[in-house]
């Protein structure tokens, strides 16, 4: 297996929308925005590919053009690692165009990067393995729980809201108590007024 270099301060990743295309709605300029702040703390210079912030519809359409985005990050030698925007449910749909395309799987091979993403991204994971790529899928949670260690913020993880039946979605803020005993997260505040 290739195993890209570590990253490093002054290192440049790129955001990429393989799955959803979330980032890219209006109402998310907030998380935008806490992204390059977050990754900038690191020493990072934040990139976002071509299509990352084109919206839901766009990149829901379009998994040509989100498998043109992983191409445009991997020829560029400056980029050193990627970072997948959320995940989603489609992303298995743009493994076509990257594993029939000689060119990528040579870009890959020699300009490995590193690629973190998780939930749906497994897709990419399994096409980067079969490369001969390690990736990170694990890792985003020490990553995550790094940064939010400083702002005092419990992290959930392991806990299904946004894929079981019925759907949860807690909203950020929202206090709630994990009874891990009877597996039931109970909110503790009304989420209407």
């Amino acid at each position: 297996m290739i195993k890209p270099k570590k990253l490093v301060k002054g290192d440049k990743v790129a955001i990429i929308s393989l799955s959803s295309g979330l980032l890219g709605e209006p109402y998310m300029t907030y998380q935008r925005d806490l992204i390059f702040k977050r990754l900038n703390e690191f020493g990072l210079e934040v990139v976002l590919t071509p299509n990352s912030l084109k919206g839901r519809e766009f990149i829901e359409k379009n998994p040509q053009a989100r498998a043109e985005d992983l191409k445009w990050a991997f020829r560029d030698d400056s980029i050193k690692g990627i970072i997948c925007a959320i995940g989603g449910i489609d992303t298995y749909k743009t493994v076509p165009f990257l594993l029939d395309d000689e060119s990528f799987i040579n870009n890959v091979k020699n300009n490995p990067k590193v690629f973190i993403g998780y939930s749906d991204t497994t897709s990419n994971h399994l096409m980067f393995h079969r490369i001969g790529l390690t990736t990170y899928y694990d890792e985003y949670k020490k990553i995550y729980t790094d940064i939010i260690r400083k702002y005092n913020t419990p992290v959930l993880f392991n806990m299904n809201f946004g894929h079981a039946h019925p759907k949860c979605i807690l909203p950020y803020g929202v206090e709630a108590t994990i009874d891990c005993d009877n597996k039931r997260v109970i909110i503790n505040e009304s989420l209407v007024n």
